[in-house]
């Protein structure tokens, strides 16, 4: 069985006339969906194009006309992301991809796309609630006690890109976790240790300075 898209009602096709997509996108937003924003999607579903509010007026004021198809009207490289990724992942990936698709600035950015492996359209983040968790990401947060709670923890927001340091008072135990050698196992919790060690989670056995606990 195909599986729904959760933005189904923000995809459009390449040959929908800009009419129908304006009155799509209204059901769209009545849906609770984000609002200002087309995604243009190929027979697969995949994500091709996308066509804002600014598309559309410039569109119509040109050719007077909102008979055009979505495909005349769409930024055909649009800024998109794997739905895995962090905040912080996207936003040091940013500047790149905003170079690859000819853009010079982020100031007229106002949504980004997350797609899953198939680069179907999954969710809409606001630029700005991006911009938001900029300066969150910064700060550098203590998890005391690497016990079952405290360690999953610590996985958990150094996974979400936060810069962790799980304290302890056993020597021993931070010894362990700083070689590689988790004390926890949980099915998927090893995978993100390995990945998150000496990345954004650090063991220690001494507390940091100028951080959150």
């Amino acid at each position: 069985m195909k599986s729904k898209n959760p933005l189904e009602l923000l995809c459009v096709r390449p040959e929908m006339p800009l009419l129908e997509v304006m009155l799509q996108l209204e059901q769209a937003v009545k849906q609770g969906l984000p609002a200002g924003i087309a995604l243009v999607t190929d027979p697969e579903g995949r994500l091709i194009g996308t066509i804002t509010d600014g598309d559309i007026r410039r569109a119509s004021a040109r050719h007077r006309s909102f008979d055009l198809p979505a495909r005349q009207v769409m930024n055909a490289s649009p800024i998109f992301f794997p739905d895995h990724y962090s905040f912080r992942q996207i936003l040091e990936a940013l500047p790149e991809k905003l170079k690859a698709s000819g853009r010079k600035s982020r100031r007229f950015l106002g949504k980004i796309v997350l797609v899953d492996e198939r680069q179907r359209p999954q969710r809409v983040l606001p630029y700005h609630q991006l911009w938001e968790q900029r300066v969150a990401l910064h700060r550098h947060i203590v998890v005391l006690g690497m016990g079952y709670v405290g360690f999953t923890l610590a996985l958990i927001l150094a996974e979400h890109g936060f810069y962790v340091t799980g304290f302890d008072v056993q020597p021993g135990l931070i010894e362990q976790l700083q070689q590689g050698r988790a004390h926890i196992h949980e099915r998927g919790l090893d995978v993100i240790f390995h990945r998150q060690l000496n990345h954004h989670f650090f063991p220690a056995s001494q507390m940091p300075e100028d951080v959150e606990v």
